[in-house]
């Protein structure tokens, strides 16, 4: 009976140091994610420049982007894409936010056992609107 309530007790302390152990490290992804949104609001008036230009050929323009940055296994920037859109899907703007992206200095994650995906939201509405 002794030697059950061992291994119980065993089993216990072994899931519980498991379960800190992941909240430990989902707390480290949740802090690598939040530096990678850090680096979008950082260069946000880049896409703010964007939004400017597209109103400058059609006044009035307003709508929505959702912009996404992918990390491969290894934490290197895979790809930047325009997840959704309420504009054209072959926009200069969307051509423009993604060129502008490039510059970014995104930095590098720990590796994982999976591709991460941050995803930023734009709305846009003309300033005359946004008054």
């Amino acid at each position: 009976m002794m030697q059950i309530l061992r291994y119980v007790l065993a089993l216990i302390f072994l899931l519980a140091f498991a379960s800190c152990k992941k909240e430990a490290e989902s707390k480290k992804e949740g802090a690598d994610m939040d530096r990678v949104r850090q680096v979008i609001i950082d260069n946000k008036n880049a896409v703010y420049q964007c939004y400017a230009a597209a109103i400058e050929q059609k006044p009035g323009t307003k709508g929505k982007i959702l912009l996404g940055i992918e990390f491969d296994k290894e934490g290197k920037l895979s790809k930047t894409s325009i997840l959704e859109s309420s504009f054209a899907s072959k926009s200069p703007l969307h051509a423009c936010i993604l060129q502008a992206t490039y510059s970014w200095d995104f930095p590098q994650l720990p590796k994982a056992e999976k591709t991460r995906l941050v995803k930023f939201p734009f709305d846009f509405a003309t300033k005359a609107q946004a008054k």
